[in-house]
């Protein structure tokens, strides 16, 4: 570095990359105006603590008091719909992911109700419940109308006093707390009375099975001892032949012992000419003894298999069911184990193997299926008592099976589809509030205790005139959430690529060129110390993302990485590669890292994304250390995400930040 004058940026009107960059907004501890229907109330415990040292019980109080960059991190949640832009898919699977409260900057109208919706959409296919807040009734219902235009979601309208159903779009109306009810109750009551019918034919089913199980048992054995007699009946025949060709051939021996060890044909009379015969294995008295052995043997066989056949006759006489293996005895069998089989699958029990010990075994699991149908039943008896009943608690139960509600502030607690079903905790997974930036502590406070995480949709830079006093207007709730939570990483300003390293006002900079690198400037701020703190590097205009991410790397160890969604990891023999195909473009460029290590970056504006980050297995890299370098260079857990907005063209100087944030 050198001490020569900072290089003054160059002229030309600035590209259209966002807003333009305001300085962070001052807290304002004026008391707001209650929006409608907030006066009074007082905010609950947050369902969901945040790690920060705060005894206030208000999250976003907490998220204030918290550090952002010691916030948690998490995982950017995968999207069913991934057919959408890098950045509105960055800040749909980081609000989707975020455990607490995120914060989501986009113009007001039409952009902020369509990424609600298409928030909720997704938190739904996910397995969650959402509310929906706007603040006014046309807002809620452009939201129920984008939610409703989509199928497979139940979607409904809650209604704030001064809102009629008469006054409301007709699809809006069949969906209030009332219709949902009424059709809800009814399908409920069809449900439970199929599931009360279900259960008594279990029940008889299984008593069925109970009784089938002495007949099938018997059944079982019967056939169990035929077969055993058929294969005994083989094995006797089988050792009879044996026996008698060994005898035949004893015999043989014995008579013409001038035969024995000879062979016979032309084979055997050519294999015996070249052979060396033994004299002690053409003994005829040494094969009689051999002969002699085998049949002794074939014989202690054959006793075994009779006895083994006698004794299971035995046993069958003995049991009263006896008989003689016929074809009349086996079909009796076979019908009537069939006829307990049947009974068994009737109760759900499955296939039952035909011996005994299956028998038993099946036998022996239904008093607990019986219990657990009869509980059931009971259950279904209880349910259908309640509905008929037509209580509170009984509305509440079939009204949270509406997966998404569309609300107005006022609505909030008031109509029964907010209501949690227990009566306590929060009713919703999620709370998604749009024109956030208009929402005050107390509003937030009280819509926060219907959900266990939130998501505010706002506008977070607001006017940018003053009003008639002169004095620009206080910061609310949401723009100050903004200011304290938000980080750019990376600014364009007046053609030139900024990487922002550390949050100061940019008008409160000392710029100094670079000694070797003239065209890149490093701004410094002055740190709590009073030293200087590195708090910018602009790069020349020609400079790409890749070569900005590159210097930033090699010359500070500053690793920017920008994914978008969930990574997937690509192995072959040589590399490692994580990739984040939401962001990935045919036009890339590549950006050296570390050893061993490139960042795939696709575009050359702040709005850059990591499209990949490859690893070489030569140069010591495994999917652990991989994956251990990604964690540590992931940086701290962002809860904002800014969507693409038009510029704004402001007077000199002018800063337009990044659509999404690093």
């Amino acid at each position: 570095m050198t001490d020569r004058p900072a290089i003054p940026a160059p002229d030309g009107p600035a590209p259209n990359f966002g807003p333009s960059r305001q300085p962070p907004a001052p807290a304002s501890t004026d008391p707001q105006p209650d929006l409608p229907g907030c006066a009074g109330l007082t905010p609950s415990d947050s369902p969901t603590p945040l790690p920060v040292a705060s005894t206030s019980p208000n999250p976003a109080d907490q998220l204030l008091a918290a550090d952002p960059d010691r916030l948690p991190g998490y995982a950017l949640a995968p999207l069913a719909d991934a057919d959408r832009p890098p950045a509105e898919y960055h800040a749909l699977s980081a609000a989707l992911g975020c455990p607490d409260l995120f914060l989501a900057d986009a113009d007001p109208g039409p952009d902020q109700l369509r990424f609600a919706a298409e928030l909720a959409a997704e938190a739904v296919r996910a397995g969650e419940r959402v509310l929906i807040v706007t603040p006014t009734s046309a807002d809620a219902d452009a939201v129920f109308t984008r939610l409703t235009s989509g199928p497979g979601v139940l979607v409904g309208r809650a209604l704030a006093a001064y809102e009629h159903p008469d006054r409301l779009p007709a699809a809006a109306a069949a969906c209030t707390a009332r219709s949902h009810r009424d059709a809800l109750l009814a399908d409920a009551r069809t449900r439970a009375a199929a599931g009360i019918a279900q259960a008594e034919a279990r029940l008889t089913a299984l008593r069925a099975a109970g009784e089938a199980v002495g007949p099938a048992r018997a059944a079982a054995g019967r056939l169990a001892r035929a077969a055993a007699l058929v294969r005994l009946d083989a094995e006797a025949r089988q050792c009879a032949a044996d026996l008698e060709a060994k005898r035949k051939e004893l015999v043989a021996v014995r008579e013409h012992p001038a035969l024995a060890g000879k062979r016979s044909g032309v084979f055997g009379r050519v294999m015996g000419y070249f052979s060396h015969k033994s004299a002690v294995a053409d003994d005829p008295d040494h094969q009689a003894k051999a002969i002699e052995e085998e049949v002794g043997q074939l014989e202690a066989a054959a006793a075994r298999v009779a006895a083994e056949r006698t004794r299971v006759d035995e046993t069958g006489r003995a049991g009263g069911s006896a008989f003689e293996v016929e074809d009349r005895e086996q079909a009796q069998a076979e019908a009537d184990f069939l006829r307990a089989a049947l009974a068994f699958a009737a109760a759900g029990m499955g296939e039952l193997n035909p011996t005994p010990e299956a028998v038993d075994r099946a036998a022996a699991v239904i008093p607990a299926l019986a219990a657990q149908t009869e509980a059931e039943l009971a259950a279904a008896r209880r349910s259908v008592a309640e509905l008929d009943g037509r209580g509170p608690a009984a509305a509440l139960r079939v009204l949270a099976r509406v997966r998404v509600v569309v609300s107005t502030f006022d609505a909030v607690g008031a109509d029964p589809l907010t209501l949690p079903p227990a009566g306590d905790g929060p009713a919703f997974d999620r709370l998604v509030l749009t024109d956030a930036d208009r929402l005050n502590e107390t509003g937030f406070a009280h819509a926060a205790r219907s959900a266990a995480r939130w998501v505010l949709v706002g506008d977070a830079f607001g006017p940018r005139v003053s009003h008639r006093n002169g004095r620009l207007p206080r910061p609310t709730l949401f723009r100050r959430l903004w200011a304290h939570l938000h980080r750019e990483t990376w600014v364009h300003e007046a053609g030139r690529l900024v990487a922002v390293l550390t949050d100061a006002d940019p008008n409160q900079l000392t710029r100094e060129p670079l000694a070797d690198r003239p065209d890149v400037e490093l701004r410094f701020a002055r740190g709590a110390d009073g030293e200087p703190v590195l708090a910018e590097v602009a790069f020349p205009p020609t400079a790409t993302a890749a070569e900005a991410k590159a210097f930033l790397a090699g010359e500070l160890g500053e690793v920017r990485l920008s994914p978008c969604g969930p990574v997937h990891w690509h192995e072959t023999d040589d590399r490692l590669t994580a990739c984040w195909p939401a962001a990935d473009a045919p036009h890339a460029d590549w950006a050296e890292l570390a050893p061993g290590v490139r960042e795939k970056v696709v575009g050359t504006g702040p709005d850059c994304r990591t499209a990949a980050v490859s690893f070489d297995r030569d140069a010591g890299w495994d999917r652990e250390s991989a994956g251990r370098w990604l964690a540590d260079h992931g940086g701290p857990g962002a809860r904002t995400a800014a969507l693409p907005r038009p510029a704004v063209i402001a007077s000199a100087p002018t800063r337009l930040t990044a659509g999404v944030s690093g």
